[in-house]
């Protein structure tokens, strides 16, 4: 490869088209995976910025909602797809590049990364071993939101995905037919509320609602957790409304609205403390409102100053780093506290100073190995992605 061309390669530039402030969306949302992951090294009750009877880190701890905007997102960036490019009476040739690019997007890197930590010894970092072959064969399938994701915990969120990429066109196209009508806001806010459904019908019948078994039952499986990517189709087409040259309301309206809804929720006791009945059921949807709320304010406020805060070159780089960073992150959290502990000796250190080192230090491992997966794997497909 010529030094121009490994430039070019290098290069992290915007697709033509794409809405540039859905990255700094993006940006945001592995933000807070990873702050919220970062926190699990100082597990309650343990108080990292103490501020009076809170703990100043509370929205740290709760940044597990950066997943509920990644659903939005997916959400409204596969229905936007569908509305651009596939034609009335889609033909196989063109199911079958629809699900080509999905899966050139998604499956390689995973891949890649599933079979890197079933077969190289990490440090501080183990997990069963039996039946392996078996658990691998889900974790290929993309079962794992219902069967335990319990080789990166993290994984459980692409089964969820993979799962809408092949729904989508089953429901997103036949609305198209009428998008000038109000039958796809009525037939996809029927979906957005079937998770609600589904998790109070569960949560009604009972139980000892710890963390773990909310996790599993209530957050993880595909129809307990696809409120947000249904309203982030409707968020499309909303948004196509828009283009077509429907007055937008005011997008100040949309982000407080958003706001409303997310800030409580974010600054409230961490969901590991406690689970109660909200949280058990209404939460879900709550975030996916208003993640949609949010993502339409600021469509509606493009080329403002919001629009070119979301839209900074640095934003861009993380957005394009998000996948490979959220698949690799979780394996270090262990080795990286470990690691700084013992260069630090920071036994009887404050919590907070120990966090205001550990949460750096682990972005940077982190990126460091995301950078590897993402060029040596996801951008190759990637680009093959976007020659079909």
């Amino acid at each position: 490869m010529t030094p121009g061309a490994l430039r070019r390669y290098l290069a992290i530039e915007r697709t033509p088209g794409a809405i540039p402030e859905l990255d700094g969306l993006r940006a945001l949302a592995i933000a807070l995976v990873l702050v919220r992951h970062a926190t699990l090294a100082f597990p309650s009750p343990v108080r990292i910025f103490p501020v009076g009877p809170w703990d100043a880190a509370t929205p740290l701890r709760n940044g597990w909602m950066g997943v509920d905007l990644f659903f939005v997102l997916s959400g409204f960036l596969i229905t936007h797809h569908l509305q651009r490019r596939w034609p009335e009476r889609p033909t196989a040739a063109t199911i079958g590049r629809y699900l080509a690019k999905r899966a050139l997007r998604i499956v390689p890197a995973y891949y890649a990364w599933l079979l890197f930590v079933v077969c190289v010894p990490l440090p501080y970092y183990a997990f069963a071993r039996d039946d392996l072959a078996y658990r691998l064969a889900y974790h290929a399938a993309f079962l794992q939101d219902y069967l335990p994701a319990d080789f990166v915990v993290a994984f459980w969120s692409l089964g969820v995905e993979e799962k809408f990429y092949l729904l989508a066109p089953l429901v997103v196209v036949p609305l198209l037919r009428r998008a000038g009508a109000s039958a796809p806001f009525l037939w996809l806010g029927l979906l957005a509320a079937a998770p609600l459904a589904a998790r109070t019908l569960v949560y009604a019948r009972g139980g000892d609602w710890t963390y773990a078994t909310y996790f599993w039952a209530l957050r993880s499986p595909f129809h307990m957790s696809c409120d947000g990517l249904w309203i982030g189709a409707a968020a499309a087409f909303v948004f196509a409304r828009w283009e077509r040259g429907s007055p937008a309301p005011r997008g100040i309206a949309w982000t407080v609205a958003g706001l409303a809804l997310l800030v409580p929720a974010l600054v409230v006791t961490p969901l590991v403390d406690h689970i109660s009945p909200l949280d058990a059921t209404l939460l879900g949807s709550v975030l996916a409102a208003g993640f949609g709320a949010l993502l339409l304010g600021v469509l509606s406020l493009r080329g403002g100053r919001l629009s070119r805060l979301l839209s900074a070159r640095p934003l861009l780089v993380l957005s394009r780093l998000s996948y490979s960073l959220y698949l690799v992150h979780m394996v270090f959290l262990q080795s990286v506290f470990v690691a700084l502990g013992s260069l630090l000796a920071w036994d009887h250190w404050p919590a907070g100073a120990r966090f205001a080192l550990y949460a750096p230090g682990l972005v940077l491992v982190s990126a460091a190995a995301a950078i590897v997966l993402h060029y040596g794997v996801e951008k190759p497909f990637l680009l093959l992605k976007d020659r079909l």
